[in-house]
């Protein structure tokens, strides 16, 4: 796995041991089954990316400011994997 592709996954399970720490419920139930899944393909990517704007929608109060900021950050860049991979496949 590449480092860009590392820091990605580091800043989901980032997230994620938070959501659990704090029992957030929500946001684990939308991200938990693409990352779970996840197996570095184009197509993992994608469903990350949409488990991230799925996760987005709940919308910017159900987040602190670092978490908002996180989840924007991470969709960007798994689209950016996602396109990269689609164009490699």
């Amino acid at each position: 796995m590449d480092p860009e592709s590392r820091e990605i996954i580091v800043g989901l399970q980032q997230l994620i041991d938070r959501w659990c720490g704090h029992r957030r419920i929500m946001p684990l139930v939308r991200l938990l089954p693409a990352y779970v899944a996840f197996d570095d393909l184009p197509d993992s990517w994608i469903g990350l990316c949409e488990a991230l704007k799925d996760t987005q929608s709940l919308g910017p109060s159900a987040f602190n400011e670092v978490e908002w900021k996180k989840i924007k950050e991470l969709i960007a860049a798994t689209q950016r994997r996602a396109r990269a991979g689609a164009v490699t496949a």
